[in-house]
Parts: structure tokens; C-alpha cells; sequence
């Protein structure tokens, strides 16, 4: 998959998660089996919030020119989404989510991978 098109769909993805997340936290969480504590709702519109900024910066590299700012955007995103898998992951095999959380593990390999491809192709 191209880059623009990575950052494309990370921008979609990620817009839905945090205006979900911003607007409607209970509701964000509640396919996952969660209800949330006055602090947990907190910081799931935090959570949101990062969500939204990402898909700003998303939007915004897809089109950019190849550079050193645009590989350590691919960078920094690979790292987040190995965390993120992992997370995630561990999440589920520790059967913390109803079977909904095994979408959040595929996204994040999605991406961990397709980020990792392009960063490691890049890389020298």
C-alpha cells in the first residue's frame, strides 16, 4: 500500500476514534463490553483528543514531499502502533474485551505493519 494511502485511511480511522471518543466516550467503549468511572471517561476523551490530533497530522503528511519530516512521521507512527498491537493484544489474551477488541489488534497490526514496511524501506 502507497503512503498517501496509509495516511489516508490512518486519518479516517483516527477521526472516528477521537470524535467518538471526544464526544461520546461511554459510548466509544461500550462495544468492548466497558462501562467507564467518571476518571476512565476522562481519560478516554484525553485518549480522544490524541486521536484527533493524529488525524490532523495524518491528513496533513499524505500529501507531502518525501522528506526527513515525513519519514520521522512513518517512524513515529510505526513505534506507536507496535505499542498499541501490543496492548492491545494483550488485552484480549488476557480476556479484558469481548470479542469486539480483536478489530483494535487487527488495526494495529495493519498499521504496525504498513508503517514498518515503509520505515524500514526508508531507513538507511
Amino acid at each position: 500500500m502507497n503512503l498517501t494511502s496509509l495516511f489516508t485511511i490512518n486519518a479516517g480511522i483516527s477521526t472516528f476514534y477521537g470524535l467518538g471518543s471526544l464526544l461520546a466516550p461511554a459510548a466509544a467503549v461500550s462495544p468492548y463490553g466497558f462501562s467507564l468511572s467518571p476518571g476512565e471517561m476522562y481519560i478516554t476523551r484525553l485518549t480522544g483528543a490524541v486521536f484527533t490530533g493524529l488525524a490532523v497530522l495524518s491528513w496533513h503528511a499524505r500529501n507531502a514531499p518525501d522528506s526527513q519530516a515525513r519519514r520521522s512521521i512513518v517512524a513515529g507512527f510505526f513505534a506507536g502502533d507496535i505499542f498499541g498491537l501490543a496492548a492491545a493484544l494483550s488485552m484480549q489474551l488476557q480476556g479484558g474485551a469481548n470479542t469486539a477488541g480483536w478489530m483494535t489488534v487487527f488495526m494495529y497490526a495493519f498499521f504496525a505493519v504498513n508503517y514498518g514496511r515503509h520505515h524500514f524501506a526508508t531507513s538507511n
